[in-house]
């Protein structure tokens, strides 16, 4: 089984105002370009997206938010 993400504990983590996103991986990596699109929260606003390949952390701040 699949653990859970800790997102306060992950020091990769890329702020973004685009609701869909490309990931690479990191400088080293080895793994295809992908495009991920943000995951909407329980009230249905776009909150974050992580990559399935390198675990990279896409989370969403729309204009005029602050982090």
């Amino acid at each position: 089984m699949a653990e859970c993400i800790q997102i306060d504990c992950k020091d990769d983590v890329v702020v973004t105002q685009d609701l869909r996103v490309k990931c690479e991986g990191p400088e080293d990596g080895r793994h295809p370009a992908v495009y991920l699109t943000m995951l909407d929260d329980m009230n249905g606003k776009p909150q974050q997206v992580v990559c399935p390949y390198c675990s990279r952390v896409f989370k969403y701040q729309g204009q005029g938010n602050s982090c």
